[in-house]
């Protein structure tokens, strides 16, 4: 997931990976998203189709990106509406870059963004990326 990096040594929010699996090609799902996300991966693995999508720019946090890949869900056509529906996994995948400070960090979703994922059928996970102990801004800490 590490895609965008700040020359920061606070934990701090990446970004959010869009992960769909499915039994069906999920190309024209992807296509009907357009310029609006960044395609990391549309491909086939053993019997699995797989996306990984990321919302074209820079994120602001959590919070927003999830309600943004949302919104692009809910205005697909029907016939791409339907890849998603059938999709195994629909997974809001948020990446956090941790680091030695500060002691403890906060990243808010909104109980309307959690509730619009659930009646999507999506999932929200974590990823925790830990501190590089081999870089010098980690290694002074």
């Amino acid at each position: 997931m590490p895609t965008k990096t700040r020359s920061s040594n606070v934990s701090h929010f990446i970004n959010v990976d869009f992960e769909i699996r499915s039994a069906t090609n999920l190309h024209p799902l992807v296509a009907a998203l357009g310029k609006r996300v960044s395609v990391l991966f549309d491909a086939r693995h053993k019997r699995t189709y797989y996306a990984c999508l990321e919302i074209a720019g820079m994120a602001k946090d959590a919070d927003s990106t999830i309600r943004k890949f949302c919104g692009l869900i809910d205005s697909l056509p029907p016939a791409q509406r339907k890849l998603w529906k059938t999709a195994k996994a629909r997974d809001f995948n948020i990446g956090i870059q941790a680091e030695n400070q500060p002691y403890c960090s906060v990243f808010l979703l909104s109980a309307e963004t959690v509730r619009t994922v659930s009646s999507l059928g999506g999932c929200i996970l974590f990823t925790v990326y830990a501190p590089d102990s081999t870089s010098p801004v980690s290694a002074e800490n």
